[in-house]
């Protein structure tokens, strides 16, 4: 009785050892951005961070209004798996909102999962002090 309690209990932690080895971390897809600032003075500049995990697609940045204009990064591309920065710079007291959203993306693991996701930030302009 004994060596077939130890020949089961072998058995169970071999197979949870197994179970352990095959098993698969999924991530969740996800599309986000972030604004390091809301409040700027005109010339300043508004850095917009979009990122995609583990999906891929296009993602859309656009500004309500020419109170700011773009000086770097593309405001519609491409991304998988990873980040993309844009600079905005003030021109023009006033308030304007970015607004980055994902489109067309996909999960990394199921590309039948369609990733969803917008985010606007708005930014108050201020003259120079």
């Amino acid at each position: 009785m004994k060596k077939i309690n130890i020949r089961i209990f072998a058995m169970a932690i071999v197979s949870l050892t197994i179970l352990f080895l095959l098993q698969t971390n999924i991530m969740a897809a996800s599309f986000s951005a972030t604004s390091t600032n809301t409040t700027v003075e005109v010339g300043d500049t508004i850095t917009i961070t979009v990122t995609a995990s583990n999906a891929a697609g296009m993602y859309v940045v656009t500004s309500s209004n020419s109170n700011v204009s773009l000086v770097s990064g593309s405001s519609e591309e491409f991304l998988e798996n990873g980040s993309a920065t844009l600079t905005y710079k003030a021109q023009t007291a006033g308030t304007v909102t970015i607004t980055a959203s994902a489109s067309d993306m996909t999960d990394l693991d199921d590309s039948t999962k369609t990733v969803t996701g917008t985010q606007s930030f708005n930014i108050t302009i201020k003259e120079k002090a």
